[in-house]
């Protein structure tokens, strides 16, 4: 009586699935280190982040993964190293048997996508848009202090630009996938706010100054075109500067939470991996969701 029968099944003893990290006794504040795409996944569905980061079970990355990596490296190298377009397609046909593709029409019709977004890449940058790039693939590592505890946040800024005359700081998100959120989602998207909020805070002091005013961030969509009147520019969706919108539209602050919308969601995750709460949450990450089998939200209750 007063032992557990089976001990090993308290899932708290589990290899991989413990606690948070950083919390070894009653006295110390709960901590949780997260990217800042787990983040999103953390706060839009508990169980499918616990069960991609916590217990590994995330889906092999395919070729369209690879896509938006060597599309990321010509974003990256255009700067660093000062490749022009041209030099951009020839790595991008030099690379191109490493991307995996098994059928040959889908990888010639990949091949070509790639190459017109190396072109919308190239004419965004170079064109005219009173800025001036200080920084590409920005390692951030940043710790929020919350009143619930710590948020260790961690992940890579794709480019961060100053504008000229007002020397406020954007953050800007290459994006390759087929779909681009609406303006109104792209104002709430949490992975520009958490980095904005980090900047903000001086995570990235050595490239902006300690305390920098920030103008805002992009989502740059480079596999969509920006219209029929532009095809050879990315869709470009705009975030304003969380320092003067700490909330977004028809985002209204919960209660206790604040200043901003991204301290909210934060203190939501840091509660839910505090507590073991790795709830199922019906939303759009059902749709690429590898974990459905089994999963409360689309399995049916057995009637017996």
């Amino acid at each position: 009586r007063g032992r557990r029968l089976v001990p090993a099944a308290d899932a708290s003893t589990w290899w991989g699935v413990g606690g948070l990290g950083g919390r070894t006794g009653a006295q110390r504040r709960p901590e949780l280190t997260v990217s800042a795409t787990g983040l999103e996944k953390l706060s839009r569905c508990p169980r499918r982040w616990f069960l991609d980061s916590r217990v590994g079970a995330q889906e092999a990355a395919g070729p369209q993964a690879a896509v938006g990596t060597l599309v990321h490296a010509m974003a990256e190298n255009s700067m660093r190293l000062g490749w022009g377009a041209a030099e951009q397609h020839d790595r991008v046909d030099a690379s191109w048997g490493a991307v995996g593709y098994e059928v040959e029409w889908r990888s010639e019709a990949e091949r070509e996508a790639a190459h017109a977004m190396i072109d919308r890449l190239d004419a965004w940058s170079t064109a005219d848009r009173g800025r001036e790039v200080v920084g590409v693939e920005v390692p951030v590592r940043h710790r929020f202090e919350l009143p619930g505890g710590t948020v260790v946040l961690r992940g890579t800024i794709d480019r961060l630009e100053r504008e000229s005359a007002t020397g406020r700081i954007h953050v800007v998100d290459f994006k390759t996938g087929r779909r681009a959120p609406t303006r109104g989602q792209a104002q709430a998207h949490l992975q520009l706010g958490a980095y904005q909020l980090a900047v903000a805070e001086g995570a990235c002091s050595e490239l902006t100054g300690p305390r920098p005013r920030l103008g805002g961030a992009e989502l740059v969509h480079l596999r969509i075109p920006q219209g029929a009147r532009a095809p050879g520019l990315p869709k470009v969706l705009a975030q304003p500067d969380i320092e003067d919108h700490p909330y977004p539209p028809r985002v209204e602050p919960r209660p206790g939470g604040g200043p901003t919308w991204v301290h909210d969601v934060m203190a939501e995750a840091l509660g839910h991996a505090a507590d073991g709460d790795w709830t199922a949450v019906e939303g759009e990450l059902c749709r690429t969701c590898p974990h459905r089998g089994g999963c409360p939200v689309w399995t049916p209750e057995d009637p017996r």
